[in-house]
């Protein structure tokens, strides 16, 4: 990912300088993981806020322990819907 990030951060910056654009509307990092934020780059060294993250990114970072681990609900989540789809094809 942080390869698409530094050709987004370079053609912005470019579109920028040359005039083309007077506004880039892009993503900044938000207050909370994988939480983002929207945002207007209107000069070129406002370019180095943008970012993009990789939809499995939350899974790459630690996670809250116990019963609020979204690991743990994500594959719970996923055992409930296989038991219910098998108990609904019977129906």
């Amino acid at each position: 990912m942080l390869g698409y990030i530094d050709k987004i951060r370079q053609i912005s910056k470019g579109l920028l300088e040359n005039k083309k654009v007077d506004i880039i509307i892009g993503f900044k990092k938000g207050t909370m993981p994988m939480m983002n934020e929207p945002c207007l780059i209107k000069s070129p060294k406002d370019v180095e806020k943008l970012v993009w993250d990789s939809p499995l990114a939350a899974l790459r970072r630690p996670s809250w322990g116990g019963i609020g681990n979204y690991k743990f609900l994500s594959v719970l989540l996923l055992v409930i819907m296989a038991v219910l789809y098998i108990l609904f094809q019977r129906i």
